[in-house]
């Protein structure tokens, strides 16, 4: 993701192709508002092995790092927002 919201999607290797988009300007301020949530710097999280077909996200902006697995209820709030956000937003 670029600080002007561009984005590029590489493709799945299952026939989804490459593709570029931007994030709106309402998506863009949604994101930085999440982004900048102290709560988010407190939601660690860890990979949780009980669930054998989940998937398995890892969240990076700046020094925070968010691990987690998309297995039952203990998903970060704030982190899933942004997932959730991107998801909407672009092929991901």
């Amino acid at each position: 993701m670029e600080p002007n919201g561009a984005w590029k999607y590489q493709g799945d290797g299952g026939g989804s192709g490459p593709a570029t988009g931007k994030l709106t300007p309402a998506q863009r301020a949604q994101l930085q508002k999440l982004l900048a949530e102290p709560a988010l710097r407190q939601e660690g999280g860890s990979l949780d092995p009980r669930c054998a077909d989940a998937f398995m996200y890892t969240l990076v902006t700046g020094s925070t790092r968010v691990i987690w697995t998309d297995c039952g209820d203990s998903s970060p709030p704030t982190a899933t927002k942004i997932v959730t956000l991107l998801a909407d937003a672009t092929p991901l």
